[in-house]
């Protein structure tokens, strides 16, 4: 149950920041080119970008296109080589720190954003490409901490965490390389063997209408 929950509900915890997009639409106004490099499903990417993002980007490349994950360098040179961009000129911000330094390695600028660390438009100024990650940066995503409130018993939320957010199926689905039907039976039959398949159920009936808007 435990699982379930979590495949069937997951979604709420992916909230839109409308600062960042104001943000991003303020850094095209003053002459920057924008784009996104992100680790997401192909049905989460349809939904931001026909609604939320729609517009709001010059271009990008998600995993579930290249079926790369970052931090692998290919889907970073896969992003350069399909808009001619150079490193040099270019900024990649995320929230994961093993993503920046894959970035800084190929020779961007990389900026580490986390709560407690928003993004300032004054990191930025040098550069003419900024690149977005998606989850943690243009949206709400904290896995972990939506696994605190929803379980509030550490043991629980580590297990169910291995099962899901962290499995090689949830990296498999960021890379297009199954189907979310696929993923989530992968990974209740897994949660069925270790007995916490009862915990996890709930969270993809209404996911539609769970991205809110949040500033």
């Amino acid at each position: 149950f435990e699982v379930q929950g979590v495949l069937d509900d997951w979604m709420h915890i992916l909230r839109p920041r409308r600062r960042m997009q104001e943000l991003v639409q303020k850094l095209k106004a003053h002459g920057y080119c924008v784009y996104y490099l992100s680790n997401i499903p192909e049905d989460v990417l349809d939904l931001l970008m026909n609604r939320d993002m729609k517009g709001l980007f010059d271009g990008g490349v998600a995993s579930c296109e290249v079926h790369i994950n970052k931090p692998d360098p290919r889907i970073y040179k896969a992003l350069l080589e399909k808009y001619h961009l150079k490193a040099q000129e270019s900024v990649f911000i995320d929230d994961r720190l093993d993503n920046v330094q894959a970035a800084f390695r190929l020779g961007f600028a990389g900026i580490q954003i986390w709560k407690t660390h928003p993004f300032r438009s004054r990191y930025v100024s040098m550069y003419k490409n900024i690149v977005f990650d998606f989850g943690g940066v243009m949206v709400d995503f904290d896995p972990k901490e939506y696994l605190v409130d929803r379980f509030c018993n550490a043991d629980v939320e580590e297990q169910v965490s291995a099962l899901t957010f962290d499995s090689e199926e949830w990296k498999l689905l960021d890379a297009g390389l199954i189907t979310r039907f696929e993923a989530n039976q992968r990974m209740l039959a897994k949660a069925r063997e270790q007995g916490c398949a009862f915990e996890v159920q709930g969270v993809l009936d209404d996911w539609m209408h769970i991205l809110r808007p949040r500033r």
